[in-house]
């Protein structure tokens, strides 16, 4: 469970109180170190909150949504590509 969830009662709480809160990505250390990839992260962030927070499955695509597209604007070369077009 990320941290953000564990400790503050949830992102998704506090954007629906209208409080803002910065954006998140998900991501993955070096595979051959740490031995899992971006799959299993989000897998696992599926899990929790299925599970341990009782979240509904609408409910956790959102967020999985959420994180995908600031994972697009955040990553590495993200600027590279916007200039050559490749990138929205």
């Amino acid at each position: 469970m990320p941290r953000w969830e564990r400790n503050q009662g949830g992102g998704t709480q506090w954007k629906k109180a209208g409080k803002p809160i910065p954006p998140i990505v998900l991501g993955t250390d070096d595979v051959g170190i740490f031995a899992t990839n971006i799959y299993n992260k989000y897998c696992n962030l599926y899990y929790q909150l299925l599970y341990k927070k009782q979240w509904n499955s609408n409910e956790i695509m959102d967020v999985i949504r959420e994180l995908d597209y600031n994972a697009k604007i955040y990553r590495f070369g993200w600027m590279e590509e916007k200039e050559e077009g490749v990138c929205p």
